[in-house]
């Protein structure tokens, strides 16, 4: 089959982006991990009485440190998948057509030809491969930061010693980003629990979140925990917390009114009751509300 004839569909280059993703970048979890490795290596271990300080700018440094690496292994993948590829056992099943565009750049090699011949023609061959990997690297940031930032806010409440179950599933079946101290407390005596929902962006998950409550009662104290403010996550996102938005967040119940948790910066600009930093939740909210427990 002449490569011209190879079609990449659309559900293989699907699966091979994730496998390579897989192979290299590995969980978020691992992301986070090999974030705060480096933090660390910078600037020392994060420590309970450094987050109470600082929350907001480690929080901000290790998802830019995160970022980084995640573009270095990306870049790294873009050079080098052809090399997993060919050290798969099972390339020619799950990823045939890929794995026929390889082998006729490797049978090209052997052909007699000049060496200017050989590299435009494997160029040409894995060019719509390359493509396809390129744009499968690209897609996969945009979930990352999400998992990303509820991956550093539980283990930064790990660090500070809260209590807290993350991704507390309701008998709805519904789950809840963190819910403290725990969701068995939480079924019994919501009026003194605290339930937080992460959100990277808050420009259309405002409905989304809020919808939760109506299968449950709305006493507890509910906070947004967001990192937008500040372009971290997304371009253009400093206009994300503006009065509008802050006046809808406080309107949706005025009697158990919702709450936002962001960065020190952007609660200074904001200066409003309704939004918080994450220093003000980890010195003042929690310990006032965890008394009770």
């Amino acid at each position: 089959m002449a490569m011209d004839d190879i079609q990449i569909p659309a559900p293989e280059m699907k699966r091979f982006g994730q496998f390579l993703r897989r192979n290299r970048i590995g969980t978020s979890v691992q992301q986070g991990r090999r974030s705060i490795e480096r933090y660390e290596d910078l600037h020392g271990n994060i420590t309970a009485e450094r987050l109470r300080e600082n929350f907001s700018g480690i929080l901000i440094d290790c998802f830019q440190i995160e970022t980084e690496i995640f573009f270095e292994i990306v870049n790294e993948i873009r050079g080098i998948w052809v090399q997993d590829l060919l050290e798969y056992e099972n390339r020619n099943e799950d990823f045939p057509n890929i794995s026929n565009l390889v082998d006729q750049t490797l049978l090209m090699l052997d052909e007699n030809i000049t060496n200017e011949q050989k590299v435009s023609g494997v160029i040409n061959i894995l060019q719509r491969v390359n493509h396809g990997v390129s744009l499968s690297m690209k897609q996969s940031g945009n979930p990352r930061a999400g998992a990303a930032f509820e991956n550093y806010l539980e283990h930064f409440f790990q660090i500070l010693g809260f209590q807290f179950e993350p991704q507390g599933l309701m008998q709805n079946g519904q789950k809840l980003d963190f819910v403290l101290p725990s969701v068995e407390f939480f079924r019994a005596d919501q009026d003194n629990s605290i339930w937080i929902e992460c959100q990277t962006s808050l420009r259309d998950r405002f409905a989304l979140t809020t919808g939760k409550q109506t299968e449950f009662n709305e006493r507890s104290t509910k906070f947004y925990a967001t990192i937008a403010g500040l372009n971290l996550a997304n371009a253009g996102d400093n206009a994300d917390l503006n009065d509008h938005q802050i006046n809808r967040i406080t309107g949706y119940n005025r009697q158990h009114p919702w709450r936002v948790i962001t960065l020190r910066q952007v609660a200074e600009d904001r200066n409003s009751p309704t939004v918080i930093s994450f220093e003000d939740f980890v010195n003042n909210e929690y310990p006032r509300i965890s008394q009770r427990w």
